[in-house]
């Protein structure tokens, strides 16, 4: 148990690359960010199919990673991948960079939340209950059909939601925060087709833009003082948290 959370830890924290692509969609023209990520996801897409067709290639890259790479994405598509991609197809869509920075920490520290205290302190599994197939054209678009992940926990869950509600309240409205959180930490739950770290950014981006339309009168706010200096606050307890989950090891 305690060699799996060190390598859930360790998976985690090389997820907060997307913290780069954070600060170049933060700090550059938001058309350079996009042209920058997109060359980017060109050429990951390209060292990922020859990962996958050559298994020399595919041996050397699980070794060069150690223990980076989840089973499911030896001969599959790495989660690194779908996270370029997300956040990439998030920027795209996303006209507000309040918006695609909301969606982009939910990404970072929600999914880490939830893996970490998951694996560490969860119990109660969520139930996946047997789906019909539906044979409509818009079956795609009943999500509230999509089965839970058994694999995920509600500790896990709540943890998302907690980490992402302090991260997006510091872009957008408290309540547009809370049910954003929510709402995605529902989505993170269930059993979907594509990597969910694709899912998190795009489907969380599109969930905060319509709630801030819908509840708050448009998108985003003007970031202030307060708002840079809570960034920074949260960047450091959210490291100090990890030290800390480290220090600790693994549970008897």
């Amino acid at each position: 148990m305690g060699r799996l959370i060190d390598t859930e830890l360790k998976r985690k924290l090389f997820h907060h690359l997307t913290l780069f692509y954070v600060g170049i969609y933060a700090l550059a023209p938001g058309r350079v960010a996009i042209l920058l990520l997109g060359a980017g996801l060109i050429i990951l897409s390209v060292a990922e199919f020859i990962r996958l067709r050559r298994p020399e290639v595919n041996a050397w890259f699980i070794k060069a990673f150690g223990g980076l790479h989840r089973p499911t994405e030896i001969l599959a598509p790495s989660g690194i991948l779908w996270t370029l991609a997300g956040c990439w197809l998030t920027m795209i869509l996303l006209p507000e960079k309040t918006l695609v920075l909301s969606a982009l920490g939910m990404l970072v520290f929600g999914d880490t939340a939830a893996a970490l205290c998951g694996q560490r302190w969860g119990t109660h599994y969520w139930y996946s209950r047997p789906v019909e197939p539906d044979p409509s054209r818009l079956a795609w678009l009943k999500i509230w059909k999509v089965p839970a992940n058994s694999s995920k926990t509600f500790e896990g869950s709540a943890a998302f939601a907690a980490a992402s509600f302090f991260w997006i309240a510091l872009f957008l409205r408290p309540h547009v925060a809370l049910l954003g959180a929510a709402g995605v930490a529902w989505v993170e739950s269930r059993r979907l087709e594509w990597n969910d770290n694709f899912w998190i950014p795009v489907g969380g981006g599109l969930i905060l833009g319509l709630l801030s339309l819908l509840l708050a009168g448009g998108v985003g706010r003007p970031m202030h003082t307060w708002q840079k200096a809570g960034v920074v606050i949260y960047l450091a307890t959210a490291f100090a948290a990890y030290a800390l989950y480290a220090r600790e090891g693994s549970p008897e």
